[in-house]
């Protein structure tokens, strides 16, 4: 049974990426993808992907009537048009119901630049991170030794308290 497409009503084609079958319109290049779809798009390879942003290709905003609501092509909710990932200012269309997505020409394209420019951010973060981390632990490991030498004395008590550090520095693995 076909499926219409919810911005221009013509049917839309079946089309498997990578295993991923997703529905798309050959008129105004809109993409349905079903409940997780999306996230496994972004693990699809990058030759299926080019594929499908080719043939999702772009149309004139004034052909798929962007903004307007539309119903859901599974369920027939209506779908909210909603800021895909919070803060990309990219607004597609989400159906509260059945967790679906329609992409309209040419928002598959800026879903991909804007999750790949994310990975590339998330890893500058992650090192900037380590090295936040590793300069936190250098900090505390030469106070402590600071604390150490300043608590540490001659005698039998200077004695204990070096003992005392270095079953610590053992135990706790420095």
């Amino acid at each position: 049974m076909s499926q219409n497409c919810p911005r221009c009503s013509n049917a839309l084609e079946l089309m498997d990426i990578d295993g991923i079958k997703i529905d798309r319109c050959g008129s105004c290049r809109g993409i349905f993808l079903d409940k997780y779809e999306l996230n496994r798009m972004n693990a699809a390879s990058e030759t299926a992907i080019a594929s499908l942003n080719d043939a999702a290709g772009s149309v004139g905003a004034s052909k798929t009537a962007t903004g307007a609501k539309i119903k859901c092509v599974r369920c027939a909710a209506l779908m909210e048009t909603v800021n895909f990932s919070y803060t990309s200012g990219i607004m597609i269309d989400h159906c509260p119901a059945c967790d679906s997505v329609w992409l309209d020409s040419g928002e598959l394209a800026k879903i991909i630049e804007f999750m790949k420019a994310s990975a590339k951010m998330s890893e500058e973060e992650s090192a900037g991170y380590a090295e936040t981390l590793d300069e936190i632990k250098a900090a505390a490991k030469e106070k402590k030794e600071g604390d150490f030498r300043a608590i540490s004395s001659k005698g039998k008590m200077g004695s204990i308290v070096n003992f005392v550090y270095k079953m610590i520095d053992r135990i706790s693995g420095e």
